[in-house]
């Protein structure tokens, strides 16, 4: 839904493709596309890097997969699963336009770009897909994008908000050095200990949600320790607020969390 402020009314959002003759137009669109590197901006961004020096890591999206720029920005989920049900040959000829895009994206930020990680950010949840789905067109996709990366010297990070646990046997196989934003319950499914156990090669970014941080610093701090002791080692885990910071949270929560985690006696 959309608030329109001047009529102090609400609005439904309407998606760009509503029928198979808006996803036969939208494949003439992908398919019409080309990706280049405007050199003034790259230059600008390498200075920016180079200001940056070590006070920071640095990170620049690819892009998103098909299917979730499909669900989420283009259809919306009823048609993206009508669509594909009843058009599946029309939906994997765009998804087929659409990957092309993404993988000139990042064959050209992995020669390119000096951040230190790319991502494609992808804000996967079962409630929005499938599992089948995820393995059929998602797992595929990362797959080739990957591909670009391996020997470019970068992290690739996958951003992924959602309900994840159906899919953590999945994510384990992908050749990715972690996840973020990695959220635990009632706003994911996962926790850390399902991540760590499923998947214990990858850098876990997260491990909290947006609800725990609109309580108290010391209940905030009493659930990330809770959640911390349970492990047996804290390699490859970040402690975020797991997405978005709600704005009921105040600064000097954020700050007493912040130095209690400094005092956490961390198992290696």
């Amino acid at each position: 839904m959309r608030f329109d402020t001047s009529s102090q009314a609400w609005h439904p959002v309407e998606f760009p493709i509503k029928s198979k003759n808006d996803i036969k137009l939208m494949t003439e669109w992908f398919a019409d596309s080309s990706v280049e590197i405007d050199p003034a901006i790259m230059e600008e961004t390498k200075q920016q890097h180079k200001m940056m020096g070590d006070d920071a890591i640095t990170a620049q999206s690819i892009g998103t997969t098909p299917l979730m720029v499909l669900v989420q920005h283009l259809t919306g989920i009823e048609n993206c699963h009508y669509f594909l049900a009843d058009y599946t040959a029309d939906v994997e000829e765009l998804f087929e336009f659409m990957q092309k895009k993404i993988l000139n994206i990042a064959e050209i930020l992995a020669e390119h770009s000096p951040a230190e990680i790319l991502y494609l950010v992808e804000n996967t949840s079962t409630t929005l897909i499938s599992p089948r789905q995820f393995r059929k067109y998602c797992y595929q996709h990362i797959l080739q994008c990957a591909k670009f990366l391996t020997n470019s010297g970068k992290f690739f990070v996958l951003h992924m908000c959602g309900y994840l646990k159906d899919l953590l046997k999945d994510l384990a196989t992908l050749p990715v050095n972690g996840f973020e934003a990695f959220t635990s319950p009632p706003v994911g499914n996962t926790t850390l200990v399902d991540g760590r156990r499923e998947c214990p090669n990858k850098c876990l970014i997260g491990g909290t949600n947006a609800v725990l941080w609109t309580k108290t610093a010391q209940e905030i701090i009493t659930q990330i320790e809770k959640d911390l002791n349970r492990l047996q080692h804290h390699r490859g885990i970040v402690i975020t607020s797991a997405g978005v910071m709600p704005p009921v949270c105040k600064p000097e929560t954020i700050r007493s969390v912040r130095l209690w985690l400094k005092t956490y006696q961390i198992k290696v």
